[in-house]
């Protein structure tokens, strides 16, 4: 086996990774990933790729990304060998990722410790969401993306500029900008991606959704989001379901950087 830097030659064997997982990233977000700062690395084996795991440079901390291994070839270490190449990488920087809960129970033998816990949510086309005039009147639909990218940095506490920008350029009919907040979408494998969603209060965090929802509620969508009871009510009502569970951890530094409470949808767990 063998452990090398990802390239873009690689994109293409790499989703069958993402497929055996079920996972919903695609050619594109691979392209994304690529493109953004930071280092990606897939294992071979017999000249196949069989894992991955990426580690993106959000400035103030890295994120860990994508550790995937096809199913033949897990439960021999290959997942924990990768995160602890890359954590060699990085002796004293701040690490996230987000985890499933199995998932955490290994990355707490590396010293990630639980801070937050999130949801899945599923929506699947079914239900008619409509707005009051009042409420698309305070949704800009020509967004400026630089504005929205100074305003992240501080609720997100990372510096995710690039990823802004590429999610804008790719799917500039999904992103949305009300005041102090924003909400982004892109097309996934299996359902939209709803994310980052980020609102100084739920009510206009709620505008921005229904707004958002009422353009492609004929998609089958995910949107993951911190467990907070109001906003998973609000959620419910619109038509989604819990579709699984995920936890926010971290290795080193000061716990809960960035303003959690207005962050109401990440990008993905992949991309925090």
């Amino acid at each position: 086996m063998r452990l090398r830097p990802m390239q873009l030659a690689d994109i293409r064997p790499a989703m069958t990774l993402v497929e055996a997982a079920q996972w919903n990233q695609t050619i594109t977000d691979w392209e994304m990933l690529l493109y953004l700062d930071g280092a990606h690395f897939v294992m071979e084996a017999d000249n196949k790729i069989i894992a991955s795991i990426s580690a993106l440079h959000y400035q103030t901390f890295i994120w860990i990304a994508m550790v995937l291994v096809l199913p033949k070839f897990r439960r021999r270490g290959i997942a924990s060998y990768m995160l602890q190449k890359v954590l060699e990488n990085y002796p004293d920087q701040i690490l996230c990722l987000d985890a499933t809960p199995d998932g955490a129970k290994v990355y707490e033998q590396f010293s990630f410790q639980p801070t937050d816990t999130l949801t899945r949510w599923k929506y699947t086309p079914g239900k008619i969401i409509r707005n009051s005039s009042s409420q698309k009147s305070r949704v800009e639909e020509n967004p400026d993306i630089d504005q929205i990218i100074k305003l992240d940095q501080i609720i997100f506490g990372g510096d995710r500029g690039k990823l802004l920008h590429w999610l804008y350029a790719k799917n500039p009919d999904r992103v949305q900008q009300d005041t102090d907040g924003y909400i982004f979408g892109r097309k996934g494998r299996n359902a939209s991606q709803i994310g980052p969603l980020i609102s100084p209060s739920l009510d206009r965090a709620s505008i921005l959704v229904k707004n958002h929802m009422g353009r492609f509620s004929s998609e089958p969508s995910f949107l993951d989001a911190f467990d907070r009871p109001d906003w998973n009510a609000l959620l419910q009502d619109l038509g989604f379901v819990r579709a699984r569970e995920f936890v926010r951890m971290q290795r080193g530094g000061k716990v809960n950087f960035g303003e959690r409470t207005s962050q109401f949808a990440i990008a993905g767990p992949e991309l925090g």
